[in-house]
């Protein structure tokens, strides 16, 4: 069992990987990179820490977006 719940991680961190690989390629072609802080809550993203939501709300946050 431990193995397959090993592969569904396996998974699921490939599968943020590659959204956050998209986000970026579009952020890039608006001409925009995303800062240190926000690589870092990706990089949360990816490993499981933070939903998508918390990201959004990180970001938000950090540049007064309401």
């Amino acid at each position: 069992m431990k193995a397959a719940t090993e592969i569904t991680h396996k998974d699921e961190t490939a599968r943020r990987k590659e959204h956050v690989r998209n986000a970026i390629s579009n952020s890039a072609l608006e001409g925009m990179k995303p800062s240190p802080a926000t690589r870092a809550d990706m990089e949360e993203y990816i490993q499981g820490k933070i939903t998508p939501e918390e990201g959004i709300k990180r970001l938000e946050a950090r540049h007064a977006i309401h």
